[in-house]
């Protein structure tokens, strides 16, 4: 018998990714917790427009609140409409990756750091203009869901390439 060969990559990580349906591979590297999240931004975006719809129709004001960005009135007002666009932007990044879109994992990054980005603003605007320091919460687990994507980033990578 002769020796394996250590330039060969490891058995187990080719097998995973050898299949022929390279979206079930990338649908694997996603942990639960994260697809959670993600089918959460998902009705999140749906609810939105359902949101600004009925508001639209009956003349009532819409409450939206995400990342310590806050507005109550019309959903037509820039803001209320600047924040709709990071609720949609994040569903449409989650879809992107549950359903393991080439472009998914990249959208996720990028509305990642755009959401702690936002938070950090946030915070920093309300020490400055309030006077009080409000700690946000979201990045406890936008940082390890950031980190993760990274983790799982080059084998997403390898998966597209061998779907090509």
């Amino acid at each position: 018998m002769s020796s394996p060969n250590p330039y060969n990559p490891p058995l187990a990580e080719v097998g995973e990714l050898a299949s022929s349906d390279s979206a079930v591979d990338r649908k694997k590297l996603i942990p639960l917790w994260i697809k959670i999240f993600g089918w959460v931004f998902m009705v999140m975006g749906a609810g939105v427009l359902v949101m600004a719809i009925v508001a639209v129709a009956i003349d009532q004001p819409a409450s939206y609140d995400i990342f310590g960005l806050h507005y109550r009135g019309s959903p037509l007002d820039p803001i209320a409409l600047l924040i709709s666009a990071i609720i949609l932007s994040l569903a449409v990044s989650a879809y992107g990756l549950l359903f393991a879109r080439p472009w998914g994992l990249n959208a996720c990054l990028v509305t990642g750091y755009g959401g702690v980005a936002v938070c950090l603003g946030t915070t920093a605007y309300s020490a400055i203009s309030h006077g009080s320091f409000t700690l946000r919460l979201e990045p406890l687990v936008q940082v390890p869901y950031l980190l993760k994507l990274h983790r799982i980033r080059p084998l997403w990578l390898r998966s597209e390439r061998r779907a090509q």
